[in-house]
């Protein structure tokens, strides 16, 4: 139920009791609400602000964006723009619709869903209208040729999160649009969003469906919420379900090469999300994954091991606004710092154990909300961590080819030392303390015993 930010899922549990929404009156203005958390527990209490409220299109919904930065023409740049009406653009978001039509800096927007640019206002107007992932028509000029593309619109990356300036609490993506809401000034977070609301005498009344403001939490009647249940219910009685999303599904399998290396790039790989996109070097044409200024993008490839054993992650990036990543390596999770670079670099992500010669899925994504774009992502390598030792093994000269893992296996080489010295000189204290702590008589009394 796209209206109301609702959805049925099929999860198979059967041993829980599932909430009933089937008291329909509703809070009066300043009656206490509960917000239900875990195992029934309260999360918040709070009070109906309002009686009969609206949610519209006017109270902080999260807005789409273009991926550029715009400002007014000089009067001399004006006099080359077709009508003298456009907004210059100033800079470019990197992996932004935008970025992937080929907008540079420089370029002039006309006309955005056929609305003129004659402010940067009104160029932002249409695009308003739209979620993010969706398109918009753009007419610009580039290099003083005239170009209509559609581009697709992004979610902020500092509005994705809705930071509520008064008091930095993080609000919902959505905050708009519901129809007619109980309001209450309960502090729930965003990502709590989606459990019953119940009255004093624990009855529920509603569901709570987004952070709006700083003191301000919108939930749904019990009323509304079960009369969408049943139209759901109805429609997945009629077949009308939606299929599992599996990103997987038609990805080529990327075989080891003989020097034991995988290397998982944009050609064989899958991105998704509201921001990732590909992006094309001018230079060399070389195709790169930008974005990842969303919680929600991904990128996937299928892999092939060949052999059990250990194998090395790492990603071929270059760390735009930094941030941290998760890595799934199969079923094994793992987590790195990307720093801002100023160029691409290898970064280790860790090593990982495999029991069985096995086909299995890579997936990297954003770890929380990023405030910026994180990174240009040029693709994964992945090393036969046992092959490469063996080689080296034969052929010690090997390790000075990767020097940051030769330091790191040195170092740890030196701490083995220090931990053997040490075992080493305690055994000698323990031997020396024995030695001390013999009883003089004893030994007398044997010498005594050994004289002839």
């Amino acid at each position: 139920d796209s209206a109301l930010d609702l959805a049925i899922l099929e999860t198979g549990i059967t041993d829980v009791t599932p909430i009933a929404f089937d008291f329909d009156p509703e809070p009066e203005l300043g009656d206490a609400v509960i917000s239900v958390g875990r195992g029934m527990a309260p999360l918040a209490l709070g009070f109906r602000g309002l009686g009969v409220y609206v949610s519209g299109g006017s109270d902080g919904a999260s807005r789409a964006y273009l991926g550029v930065a715009m400002r007014q023409p000089t009067d001399e740049e004006r006099a080359s723009i077709p009508g003298g009406v456009g907004q210059i653009v100033s800079a470019v978001m990197p992996g932004s619709g935008a970025a992937e039509a080929g907008m540079v800096d420089g370029d002039v927007i006309l006309r955005i869903d056929g609305v003129v640019a004659a402010t940067p206002e009104s160029a932002a107007s249409p695009i308003r209208s739209h979620a993010p992932g969706e398109q918009v028509s753009v007419e610009f000029m580039h290099s003083g040729e005239r170009r209509t593309v559609s581009m697709r619109i992004l979610r902020p990356p500092f509005g994705e999160q809705r930071v509520a300036l008064a008091g930095g609490a993080i609000l919902s993506r959505r905050a708009t649009g519901f129809g007619e809401v109980i309001q209450h000034d309960s502090i729930v977070a965003a990502q709590n969003m989606g459990g019953p609301v119940v009255d004093s005498r624990g009855r529920v009344v509603g569901l709570n469906i987004a952070r709006a403001d700083r003191m301000k939490t919108y939930a749904l009647a019990a009323k509304r919420v079960r009369a969408s249940i049943e139209a759901m219910l109805a429609r997945v009685q009629a077949g009308d379900v939606m299929p599992p999303d599996d990103p997987s599904v038609g990805l080529p399998v990327v075989e080891f090469a003989p020097d034991g290396f995988a290397r998982l790039g944009v050609s064989n790989g899958r991105a998704l999300g509201p921001t990732n996109a590909v992006v094309t070097k001018e230079k060399d044409g070389e195709k790169l994954l930008g974005g990842w200024s969303d919680a929600d993008d991904v990128a996937v490839w299928k892999v092939r091991l060949p052999v059990a054993g250990r194998y090395d992650v790492l990603l071929d990036v270059q760390g735009v606004g930094g941030g941290k990543v998760d890595v799934f390596f199969g079923d094994d999770l793992m987590t790195v710092q990307v720093p801002p670079s100023r160029d691409f670099g290898l970064l280790r992500v860790g090593e990982s154990v495999s029991s069985v010669a096995e086909e299995l899925l890579v997936r990297i994504q954003p770890l929380g909300r990023p405030q910026a774009p994180l990174m240009l992502l040029r693709g994964v390598v992945i090393q036969r961590t046992d092959q490469l030792r063996m080689a080296e093994a034969a052929l010690p000269i090997l390790r000075w080819k990767d020097f940051e893992r030769f330091k790191r296996e040195w170092m740890r080489e030196e701490r083995r030392k220090e931990r053997e010295a040490a075992r080493e000189k305690m055994k000698s204290e323990m031997k020396t303390g024995a030695g001390a702590n013999a009883q003089p008589g004893a030994v007398n009394s044997n010498q005594e015993q050994d004289r002839p």
